[in-house]
C-alpha cells in the first residue's frame, strides 16, 4: 500500500531539504566556517588568530639623514663625501664670506642648536664657532668633532720668513728637514689662530686624517651605517692619495723653491713637498707686516729672482699687488680653500678642483719642468 503525504507534509519535507543544501557550498562541500576542527590539527591560515608580533608590528620608516653643520668649505666637502645620502650638510662660512672675523647669524645659531653633529677644524681657526657653542650650552644630543690633529700641528710662520717644516714627525718622501731656526720668542702681532697652523686640509696626507676623524664621528652617532661611512671614507682617502702623488710629481723639479703668498696658510703644503712659503701676513691675513718686514720680503723677491706673487682671491691684495708692481712681476692666484667664492666653486667644482688649480699655479710660480 503506497503511503500518501498530505500537502502540508510535502511542504515541510521540501523546506528541510533546502536547509540541508544551504549548509553546503556550490561544490557540495560543507562550509568551512561550520566544519568541526580535528583535535591537534592547525586551523587554516585564514582562520588562525593573529600572533602577538603581527598584531603589534608597525611598518619601518626610513631614518632621517643626520643633520651636520660644518664650519668651513673643505670640512663640509669631506663630510658630504663620507656621509653621502645619509647626511645633510650645511657650511656656515658660505661662498663669498671670509672665515676670519666671521659672525654667525641667528639662523646659523639655530642650525647649530638642531645639529646632530658639528664639524670644525679646531686649532683656534674658528673662535666664532667656539663662542657660538658656548652660547648655546651643552647638548648631549649634539656631537662636536675637531678634525685637526693637534699632535701633528706645526707652528705658524712669522710673516716675511720662508719656512719649510717645523712639525712633521712622520717619515715621508716629500718632507725635508728644517735647517732654519727662526728663534722668535714672541710675535709682535697678535692673531686669531694662536701659534699653531690650522690649515691641515691643504696637505692631502693630513686631509686623510681629517676624513677619518669625521668618519669615526659619524659612526659614533649612527653605528648602523658604519660600513657605508667606512666605504665612503676609504674612497675619498684613495682620491686624496692620488692628489698627493700628482702634487709630488708636479713639484719634483722646479727652478725655484720659494713662493710669496698673501698669508702663512701653506706651511703644511710647503713641508710636504719640499718648498717654502714667504708670507706677507702671518697665520691671520688681518695681521699686516711692518715696513721693515715688507722690505725684507721685497729683498727676497729680488734675491731669489721670483717672477710671481701669489694672492688669495677672497683677501685684500693691496700689499701683494704693491710688491708685484714694485718688481714688475705678475700676480697669480692660490687658494687656502677655507673661504671660497661662488665663482671659484663654479669654475673648479670642489676641493679637488681647487687643489689642482693650486698645483697648476705653483708649477708656474716655481717654474717647474
Amino acid at each position: 500500500m503506497r503511503t500518501r503525504f498530505s500537502p502540508i507534509a510535502l511542504v515541510a519535507m521540501l523546506m528541510l531539504t533546502l536547509m540541508v543544501f544551504s549548509a553546503c557550498d556550490l561544490n557540495g562541500e560543507p562550509d568551512a566556517v561550520d566544519a568541526p576542527s580535528v583535535p591537534g590539527e592547525p586551523l587554516p591560515p585564514e582562520q588562525a588568530a593573529p600572533s602577538e608580533e603581527a598584531a603589534t608590528e608597525v611598518p619601518a620608516t626610513p631614518r632621517e639623514p643626520l643633520s651636520v653643520v660644518a664650519s668651513i668649505f673643505p670640512l663640509g666637502y669631506f663630510a658630504e663625501r663620507v656621509g653621502g645620502d645619509l647626511v645633510t650638510v650645511e657650511v656656515l662660512v658660505r661662498p663669498g664670506f671670509e672665515n676670519h672675523g666671521f659672525v654667525p647669524t641667528a639662523s646659523d645659531l639655530r642650525s647649530l642648536e638642531d645639529a646632530d653633529l658639528v664639524v670644525m677644524n679646531g686649532l683656534e681657526l674658528e673662535p666664532w664657532m667656539e663662542r657660538a657653542l658656548a652660547t648655546l650650552g651643552e647638548n648631549p644630543d649634539r656631537i662636536v668633532v675637531e678634525a685637526a690633529d693637534a699632535a701633528r700641528a706645526i707652528e705658524g710662520v712669522p710673516h716675511g720668513h720662508g719656512h719649510g717644516d717645523e712639525g712633521h714627525e712622520e717619515d715621508d718622501d716629500h718632507a725635508h728637514e728644517d735647517d732654519d731656526d727662526h728663534g722668535h720668542e714672541e710675535d709682535e702681532h697678535a692673531h686669531d689662530h694662536g701659534e699653531l697652523d690650522p690649515h691641515m686640509w691643504l696637505d692631502p696626507v693630513l686631509a686623510v686624517a681629517q676624513v677619518e676623524r669625521i668618519r669615526d664621528a659619524f659612526i659614533s652617532v649612527d653605528p648602523g651605517n658604519a660600513d657605508t661611512y667606512r666605504a665612503n671614507a676609504s674612497a675619498l682617502a684613495d682620491e686624496l692619495g692620488t692628489l698627493d702623488a700628482e702634487i709630488a710629481e708636479g713639484l719634483s723639479s722646479c727652478r725655484h723653491d720659494h713662493f710669496v703668498t698673501s698669508h702663512a696658510a701653506y706651511g703644511y703644503l710647503a713641508a710636504r713637498y719640499g718648498i717654502e712659503q714667504i708670507p706677507v701676513a702671518g697665520l691671520s691675513p688681518e695681521t699686516e707686516p711692518s715696513p721693515r718686514e715688507l722690505a725684507e720680503i721685497s729683498d727676497q723677491i729680488a734675491e731669489l729672482g721670483l717672477e710671481y706673487v701669489m694672492v688669495e682671491p677672497v683677501l685684500s691684495g693691496e700689499l701683494t699687488s704693491a710688491l708685484a708692481r714694485e718688481h714688475g712681476i705678475d700676480l697669480i692666484s692660490i687658494h687656502a680653500i677655507e673661504s671660497v667664492t661662488q665663482a671659484e666653486l663654479d669654475d673648479h667644482d670642489d676641493y679637488f678642483g681647487l687643489m689642482r688649480d693650486n698645483l697648476a699655479n705653483l708649477v708656474l710660480a716655481l717654474d717647474c719642468a
